[in-house]
């Protein structure tokens, strides 16, 4: 473990910067050509695609909400429906009952 601890110290060793580096670092830089900031970069798109998801987002979960309470409504209104039906049948067999009932008695109003 020694050796390569040894290694290590004698390849990463600081060494000084070969002459004239930093003139051929900044020369470099220099030649490079200057780019503009990419459209998509500019903060005001960035806010603006941020404004467009959000109202996007809103918009669908309104929607949504719109969309489930008219499902909900819908199965209110079946379950009145059936209701009305269960005591109109309800209704019919009990008239029915007293019809029997005054059939029997012999009255008949």
């Amino acid at each position: 473990m020694d050796e390569i601890e040894k290694a290590l110290k004698a390849a990463l060793q600081r060494e000084p910067a070969p002459e004239r580096f930093l003139d051929q670092v900044l020369l470099k830089a220099k030649l490079r050509p200057v780019r503009g900031t990419a459209w998509w970069r500019l903060p005001l798109v960035r806010w603006a695609v941020a404004g467009v998801v959000t109202v996007a987002c809103i918009a669908a979960g309104v929607s949504e909400h719109r969309r489930q309470e008219r499902m909900r409504g819908e199965q209110a209104r079946q379950q009145v429906l059936m209701a009305l039906r269960i005591t109109g049948r309800e209704l019919r067999s009990v008239q029915r009952q007293i019809v029997r009932t005054n059939d029997k008695r012999g009255d008949h109003r």
